[in-house]
C-alpha cells in the first residue's frame, strides 16, 4: 500500500523546533510529510515502510523485464527468485484440482515431451514381513 503524503508542508524552523511533535503527527502514523523551506519542498520525512517500499520497487523495476522475458519465453522462475523479491503467490489446492481436471496433462521425461518410459524390469519391490513385537503390540 503506498504511503499517503500529507498535504500540508511542514517548515525548517517547524521542524527543528517540534520534531518529535511533527513525527507523532505523521510519520508515526505511516505518513509521508513534506519539508519545505520559503514555500519550496526541499525534501520528505517518510516513515520506515515507505524507504522499505521505495526499495522493493526499485528490486522490481531491475528484475521486472527479466522476469517478462523468461515468462514470454516459456522459462520456469525459480520460487526463490520470488521469495526474494518478496513476491508471494497464494496456492490454492482446489484452484490447482480444477485445473488438472478441466487440462488433461501428461507427465513427461523431458522439455521436449518426450513420454517418461517405464518397464517392470527397472522397479524393484521388496516386501517386508513385520511381526507384531517390531511395532510394539
Amino acid at each position: 500500500m503506498p504511503t499517503p503524503i500529507d498535504p500540508q508542508s511542514v517548515g525548517h524552523r517547524r521542524l527543528k523546533n517540534h520534531l518529535s511533535e511533527v513525527l507523532r503527527e505523521t510519520v508515526h502514523k505511516g505518513r509521508a510529510v513534506p519539508i519545505s523551506n520559503h514555500g519550496k519542498i526541499d525534501g520528505y520525512l517518510v516513515p520506515p515502510a515507505a524507504i522499505e517500499e521505495m526499495q522493493w520497487a526499485e528490486r522490481m523495476r531491475d528484475t521486472l523485464p527479466l522476469l517478462m522475458a523468461a515468462v514470454q519465453a516459456g522459462a520456469a522462475i525459480p520460487s526463490t527468485t520470488l521469495d526474494e523479491l518478496g513476491v508471494e503467490i497464494p496456492f490454492d489446492w482446489r484452484k490447482l484440482n480444477r485445473f488438472a481436471a478441466s487440462y488433461p496433462i501428461t507427465i513427461t521425461h523431458d522439455e521436449e515431451g518426450n513420454p517418461i518410459e517405464w518397464t517392470d524390469d527397472e522397479i524393484e519391490i521388496e516386501l517386508l514381513e513385520e511381526d507384531d513385537t517390531e511395532i510394539g503390540l
